[in-house]
Order: structure tokens, then C-alpha cells, then sequence
């Protein structure tokens, strides 16, 4: 996913991979504050390049997002298709219900 984005946003670097799994990869420096307050990549989009990225891959974009907004994203994977359940931890959960309302289009809560 860091090499996708890599490609994707032009000013994306390995300090946005806000994740310990970073440390696998000897190139990186190891994420060393606490994985807990963060999801696996963090993104301010300060030149519009994470709209336009989520925009060409058909995300719905709210009007409120700006060069202020600060993106979390949370990767998961599965060993099968998209029926195969996946693990959210409370951490994660409790994100998620603190963030969305900040993120959807005014109407859609």
C-alpha cells in the first residue's frame, strides 16, 4: 500500500506510514510512538493530491475536505475474497466512530 501511494501522491514519504509494520522493511525507520493512537498511514493533504487520488478511484469526495484535512486510513487484509471476515480492534473501532463524523458529506451522517 506505501509503494502504491508512493506512486499515486507526489509528496508522500515513508513518514506518513503511521504503522509499526514499517519497521519489517529495512529502508524505513521504525514508527515508534504508540500504534494505538494512530491507523496505518496518516496523510495531511495539504496540496489537494489525496482528493484527486481518491477522485480517480471513485471515493466519493465531501466539499468540506480541504487542504487542512488530515486523512486515516486503515488497511486490512483478508486469506480469502471480500466474504472472508477481517479483525478491527476496539482501538480502531472507537476511531472510526470518533472520525466519520468529520469526514462524510453534510446529509449522509
Amino acid at each position: 500500500m506505501h509503494k502504491w501511494l508512493q506512486r499515486e501522491i507526489p509528496d508522500w514519504s515513508a513518514e506518513k506510514w503511521t504503522s509499526g509494520l514499517r519497521a519489517e522493511h529495512n529502508e524505513y525507520p521504525p514508527f515508534l510512538p504508540n500504534e494505538r493512537d494512530y491507523t496505518d498511514f496518516t496523510y495531511r493533504d495539504h496540496s489537494g493530491a489525496m482528493v484527486g487520488f481518491l477522485q480517480r478511484t471513485g471515493v466519493p469526495i465531501s466539499p468540506s475536505w480541504s487542504e487542512t484535512t488530515t486523512f486515516h486510513l486503515e488497511v486490512k487484509t483478508t486469506p480469502g475474497g471480500w466474504e472472508v471476515p477481517f479483525f478491527v480492534s476496539r482501538y480502531q473501532l472507537e476511531k472510526v466512530s470518533l472520525e466519520r463524523w468529520h469526514l462524510l458529506p453534510h446529509g449522509n451522517k
